[in-house]
């Protein structure tokens, strides 16, 4: 049977989360990670999250975009240059 991970004190939500019993050390560490970082989980649930609702739903779930951005830029200014061949392009 599994336990139900106990909301933090002073947390705003309430985390509804079962939890499994496991003798898996990386699971557990992995897990505690992201409960004991109060930022992690608001990041990737929607229901915990204190942006708007709509705002969440236009945000792009990928970084696609910046990473095709970010080839752009290095395929059109080059990369390991030195300061002098930056400066001259």
């Amino acid at each position: 049977m599994g336990q139900r991970l106990e909301e933090p004190k002073g947390s705003r939500y309430n985390l509804h989360f079962q939890v499994l019993p496991t003798s898996n050390l990386w699971l557990i560490a992995w897990w505690d990670h992201k409960v004991n970082n109060k930022w992690i989980l608001p990041s990737l649930i929607k229901c915990l999250s204190k942006i708007d609702g709509k705002d969440w739903d236009l945000t792009q779930p990928t970084t696609n975009i910046g990473e095709a951005a970010h080839h752009w830029t290095n395929t059109n200014t080059g990369i390991g240059l030195s300061l002098v061949e930056a400066i001259e392009r």
